[in-house]
């Protein structure tokens, strides 16, 4: 979900701006997932080259200091004994997307170049 996030706010990578065209459209239009696009078009394995500078500098931050996981288990796993057994779907990626929209927010407010002017 959170590859789709990443793609759905433009931080895919220039390798998949240039070819993977037609899959970041399904993502877009919502008939591929995020889970779907990492098994099909990434074989499998998420890399730097997945995401722009931005979107590694984010994922970076947020995946090391395991708030990522946190907002995952908080907003969906109630339900679940196990985080895997949470289905990837476009109704639960809606429910985490705004709490990462969130993260991003406050990530961004610290690191962008213009707070570091003032």
């Amino acid at each position: 979900m959170f590859l789709a996030w990443c793609i759905k706010n433009k931080l895919y990578g220039e390798f998949h701006a240039k070819e993977s065209s037609k899959e970041i459209n399904n993502i877009f239009e919502e008939n591929i997932t995020g889970a779907e696009f990492l098994m099909n078009v990434c074989d499998e394995k998420f890399c730097e080259e997945d995401l722009n500078s931005i979107g590694n500098d984010f994922a970076q931050y947020y995946y090391s200091t395991k708030l990522f996981l946190d907002d995952y288990s908080d907003a969906l796993g109630d339900n679940y004994e196990s985080l895997y057994e949470i289905d990837d779907t476009w109704e639960n990626f809606y429910t985490i997307a705004p709490i990462i929209d969130q993260a991003f927010k406050v990530w961004i407010s610290k690191n962008s170049p213009w707070c570091k002017i003032w």
